[in-house]
């Protein structure tokens, strides 16, 4: 099971819609390298990762780079898993909503 998840998830990696999804995020929630609160009053880092910030946080541009695709995987492997057929762009939709 584990296999095929790491076997898509490559895939999808390798999908222009997935380098879409990328450059959107980084357009739209901007590069921040020293941990930020949000207007909500989340600490953040890089690209508006929030799990784990604490004040006093930096980070460089390659692990803000590394953390992005991440997070856009942490989000596409569940929801692949739980909403079948979707295509490319239905999913890219649904992870720019999380």
């Amino acid at each position: 099971m584990q296999k095929s998840t790491t076997t898509q998830t490559t895939a999808f990696e390798q999908t222009e819609s997935f380098q879409i999804l990328l450059n959107h995020l980084r357009e739209t929630e901007g590069l921040r390298l020293r941990s930020y609160q949000d207007v909500a009053g989340v600490w953040t880092i890089g690209y508006g990762h929030a799990h784990g910030v604490r004040a006093g946080m930096a980070i460089t541009k390659d692990v803000a780079e590394a953390t992005l695709r991440q997070d856009v995987l942490d989000v596409y492997i569940p929801l692949s898993g739980l909403i079948p057929g979707l295509n490319e762009w239905q999913m890219i939709a649904l992870i720019d909503f999380c």
